[in-house]
């Protein structure tokens, strides 16, 4: 997805989820 490719950076892999996403 590309909304969750762009918060990869900016997401830590902590709160980085498939359900979190804003």
């Amino acid at each position: 997805n590309l909304a969750d490719n762009n918060f990869s950076g900016i997401t830590p892999p902590s709160l980085r989820r498939p359900s979190l996403k804003l």
